[in-house]
Formats: C-alpha cells, structure tokens, sequence
C-alpha cells in the first residue's frame, strides 16, 4: 500500500513502537524498520509518499552521524548534505496526561527546524522557522486550527510540581507565536514542541525548545504585542 505524506509534515511513521532501524539507499530513498504490537514491520519513503512494505538496499555512503535534533533515535547522513533521521517523542495530553509515542521519519538538508520559546511577562513566546524562513500557514479556524498543509501548531506546557501539563497549542503567525499564562497554568519552567514543515521536498525535523519562568520585572522578549493575536 503506497500512501501520501500529509503535504506540511515530518512524516509518522507508527505510534508505540520500539526496536527502529533506518536504512537510506544511494537515491535517499528510506527504509524505516520497526515493532508495534507484537509485529515487525517495514515502510519506505520516497519522495512524499510512505510504502508500507518493500526494501531497499543501503548505500555504504549513508553514514550514521551523533544527532542534531531532538528525540532522534538514528540520524543518517548522505555525500550530497541529505539527511535523515527517526524521530521519536511522546506528547503531552490535556491535564498531563501522557499520549502514546510516535514515530517520525525527518529529511532534510541544512540547518534543522528552528523553534525559539520564552517567557516574558504572563506570556509564552516565539518563533518558528525553516532556513531562515517564517513558519505558517494561510487558512485556520477560528479555534486556530491550520486548514492547509503549511499551518503549524505549537504545543506549549508548563512544568508544575506533579510534572508537564499542557497548556494549549496555538498557532505560529508570520511574527512568531504566543499565548497568555492563565491563572493556574504557572509553571518554573515552559516548553514548546512543533512538527517540521514539508518545504521544497525537506521533511523537516521536530522542533522543541524549553526555557525558564523569568521575572516579570524583565523587558517584554515576545516577537508582538500583547493580544496581536488571538490568545496572546
């Protein structure tokens, strides 16, 4: 079965998986290797589709390199800059709740995703970019909910004393992304996590960053103005 990659994303591969192996081949097509449920299963993606079954035959040029992203289990490198990585993480739900893990395959060249957060007067803030450019989207919900396959939303939580909560995810706006700390949601510490976009045929990788609550006597670091955006 050949499937489209969803148009704007780091491509999932599986949730709950475990035992993952990442073979590239000398057209950089990837073969991801995993177990869920028991089963050991195999997909490989070209291009922007994921086939669940096939193999391919590793190059001696793909070498494996020490990670430069986040939750990456294996990072592969080709000659050309190329690279790929298999990327696993573990969302936070509403109220703390942990969801199941998920398994991403990135592909990319150049400097990874880039995700700035930090926390400035009731406000967590950033921006979100892909080589130098502005991450978003033009259509959304009125929730903020994207409507096509370059809108992001970043997931932001707040460390408590039982552990991460999720706040909220907000959508990232050409200036960047914010959203107002609401009476309970005050944590010591502030994270946020984004799937990478799919930009001239880059899966670019999952982006997170994490940072300390500040003063409130500190000047205002946010990208805009409070309430430029809905919920910020």
């Amino acid at each position: 079965m050949c499937v489209p990659a969803p148009a704007g994303a780091a491509l999932k591969i599986d949730s709950s998986t475990s035992a993952e192996s990442l073979r590239v081949d000398a057209h950089g097509r990837a073969q991801v290797s995993w177990t869920a449920n028991g089963t050991r299963r195999t997909a490989v993606v070209s291009g922007s589709s994921i086939r669940y079954r096939g193999h391919v035959k590793r190059t001696a040029a793909a070498v494996h390199v020490a990670s430069t992203v986040p939750f990456a289990l294996v990072q592969v490198r080709l000659p050309d800059g190329e690279q790929f990585a298999l990327q696993r993480l573990r969302r936070t739900g509403q109220y703390g709740r942990l969801g199941p893990e998920e398994l991403y395959l990135s592909r990319w060249r150049g400097d990874p995703t880039r995700l700035t957060v930090t926390e400035s007067r009731r406000r967590v803030c950033g921006t979100v970019s892909y080589h130098g450019a502005a991450v978003y989207g033009f259509a959304h919900t009125r929730s903020g909910n994207p409507l096509d396959a370059l809108g992001r939303n970043v997931y932001i939580d707040s460390l408590r004393p039982s552990g991460w909560y999720r706040m909220m995810g907000v959508l990232a706006r050409p200036r960047g992304y914010a959203l107002a700390i609401r009476s309970g949601w005050t944590g010591s510490r502030y994270r946020a996590l984004v799937v990478g976009p799919n930009v001239a045929g880059d899966l670019a990788p999952v982006a997170a960053a994490e940072t300390p609550a500040l003063s409130a006597m500190r000047r205002d670091t946010c990208p805009f103005p409070p309430r430029t955006y809905a919920g910020s």
